[in-house]
């Protein structure tokens, strides 16, 4: 795997900066250069992590069962059809009401897809927190705003309506005194 990972990073010193290839290659190198290679373990890495995120009490529950179990399997489908990494998708898992950010890669000499998946629930509640106030304030505003027309338009009639018995008045005035 390190063969492939220089082969990689070589080709990705060729490549013209900031070109859509050069993200998705050095997206992927950097995922590959954060998995703990050399880290060996009997147990699962991350599995209190896991359990975590997907509201899971034993892992024996989900333990040795297949990923679509727990994930949409689109998504990695489509990664293994088009050989294109996925980064950074936000994936809401209704079952345990969760939001993660999820990433697939695909290694293409092993034919192996690496799923990571991190919790983000709290940062999309702050978000969905934002908007709603966003939307509360636009709301007010336009009542506010709505509120003032009417007042507006109050005041220009009880000025229209002065003005004109004032002309009324004066015009009176003005025949009377012309009368005389």
């Amino acid at each position: 795997m390190e063969k492939k990972l220089l082969k990689e990073n070589d080709r990705l010193a060729k490549l013209p900066f900031g070109s859509a290839e050069a993200s998705v290659l050095s997206n992927y190198l950097d995922v590959c250069l954060d998995i703990p290679w050399k880290q060996t373990t009997r147990d699962r890495v991350n599995i209190e992590a896991a359990r975590k995120i997907l509201n899971i009490r034993r892992e024996s529950d989900i333990l040795g069962d297949q990923v679509v179990r727990v994930l949409d399997p689109a998504d990695f489908v489509r990664v293994l059809e088009t050989g294109r990494n996925l980064h950074n998708h936000r994936v809401y898992l209704a079952e345990y009401d969760r939001y993660v950010e999820q990433t697939i890669v695909y290694d293409k000499e092993y034919h192996l897809l690496v799923g990571l998946l991190r919790d983000v629930t709290q940062e999309e509640s702050v978000r969905e927190q934002k908007e709603s106030i966003s939307r509360q304030t636009v709301e007010i505003a336009d009542k506010v705003i709505d509120k003032q027309m009417r007042i507006v338009q109050e005041i220009a009639s009880l000025l229209g309506e002065t003005a004109a018995e004032t002309k009324i008045a004066l015009t009176k005035l003005k025949e009377s005194i012309a009368d005389e």
